[in-house]
Formats: structure tokens, C-alpha cells, sequence
């Protein structure tokens, strides 16, 4: 369905001009496509190719850290850039470019061990200086781990950023997130991002940043 949708608009008449390599690679997906012994093998470069996918997103890491993050955004300059244009599309979606917000994501915490509400509650700590320098906001946000949704709760709560109200500072200059299913006694409501039962990822957006080229975020830790 989806292959016949994107011809379908590639054939458009609102659709810009093909180029001459365009339309030869156009003309040769519909020879192949209108054959359905073909399907099968399709199938299986669809799945391949999404693989490739998911494995350039996830391995696209700050160094020395779990920290998913691309740098070229929204700047699709070579055509050797597909993959990284295409793993941005599955998992951020409408992705802004680098002056405009930097995004850091993870799917593991510091020691590298998957994100899991089940197991364990978690702590983000910026130390002081650590948050991000930005001249609009940042923001934490858990998101469920396949569609990339946010995580139903009892809270109504989704994120965790600059502007939440009464976020709490703590006398070192430090400030903490703690991530539970329930908040922990003690935690500061506005410090308390609600995440599920269950695997999870972890999203901090920097909008409008100041430092994006040098920026490395502190590591998500097991709250002891």
C-alpha cells in the first residue's frame, strides 16, 4: 500500500518535475513492481532496508556516550545522506535543523542497559552549567518504545523542561529529573517525569541552542 501511494504521488501532476535519474529510477520500480513474482523479494528489501534504518539511528551516538545525535538535520546536502534522513523520519519526524533545536535520544542508560519502568526508577542530573544553553527552551520527554508515543498517565504530564513550573534547583545548582511510573516520595512534582511500566525511551530537545556542536548531556542513571 504504502509503495502504491508514494508512485502514486511521484506520478502526480502537482508533484515537482522528475529529474532524468529520477525518472529512470521511477520507470525501473514500476517494471519491477507491476511484476508480482517479484513481491516476495520486495518484501524482503523492504525489511533489509529497514534495518539498515533502525541500526544508522540507534549506532548514530555522542561520542562516549548513549546519546543518539545527528547533526544534518533538515540539510540533505549529499545523496549519500538518505540514511540518515530517512532514520530521522522514523523516529523524531518533522526534525528541525540544527540552529533551529538539537535533539539528544535514548533508548539505554548510561551503563548501556535498555530503559525499563519495570525495573528500575531513573535520574537525569544536570549539574550546574549542564542544561543545555538555549535561547527559546529544553524539554525531557518519555516516549513508548515502538511508535515513538508519549506515555499515558494518571498525571496528564509529558515532559519535564525549563519552563516547567516550580522545577526545583537544587542548593549545588544542580537540577534533577527523576523518572518513575509513580513519583517517588520526596521528588518535587514539577522534577517527576512519569514514564510506563515497561521499556521506554528518553528525548531531550534543546530549542534554539546555543552550543549544539559541543553539547554532550550527563547520562541517565538508575535511581539508587
Amino acid at each position: 500500500m504504502f509503495l502504491e501511494t508514494l508512485q502514486t504521488a511521484v506520478l502526480s501532476p502537482a508533484t515537482q518535475p522528475l529529474t532524468p535519474d529520477e525518472q529512470t529510477l521511477s520507470d525501473n520500480f514500476n517494471a519491477f513492481f507491476s511484476d508480482p513474482s517479484n513481491w516476495p523479494q520486495m518484501a524482503a528489501a523492504t525489511k533489509a532496508a529497514h534495518a539498515d534504518i533502525d541500526h544508522n539511528y540507534l549506532t548514530t551516538t555522542l561520542q562516549d556516550t548513549n546519546w543518539i545525535h545527528f547533526t544534518d538535520i533538515a540539510q540533505w546536502v549529499q545523496p549519500s545522506q538518505y540514511l540518515d534522513r530517512a532514520s530521522v523520519t522514523d523516529y523524531i519526524q518533522y526534525g528541525n535543523n540544527i540552529d533551529a533545536a538539537a535533539y539528544y535520544h535514548a533508548f539505554v542508560d548510561g551503563k548501556g542497559i535498555p530503559l525499563d519502568g519495570s525495573a528500575h526508577n531513573y535520574i537525569l542530573t544536570f549539574k550546574e552549567g549542564e542544561q543545555p544553553q538555549v535561547m527559546r527552551f529544553w524539554s525531557v520527554t518519555a516516549y513508548l518504545p515502538l511508535s515513538i508515543e508519549l506515555v499515558p498517565n494518571s498525571a496528564n504530564k509529558y515532559a519535564v523542561a525549563s519552563y516547567t513550573p516550580n522545577l526545583k534547583t537544587a542548593k549545588d545548582g544542580s537540577v534533577s529529573i527523576v523518572m518513575a511510573v509513580n513519583k517517588p516520595a520526596g521528588v518535587p512534582e514539577a522534577n517527576w517525569l512519569p514514564i510506563p511500566r515497561g521499556p521506554f525511551n528518553i528525548l531531550l530537545r534543546a530549542y534554539g541552542p546555543e552550543d549544539a556542536s559541543t553539547y554532550v548531556p550527563p547520562a541517565i542513571k538508575v535511581l539508587p
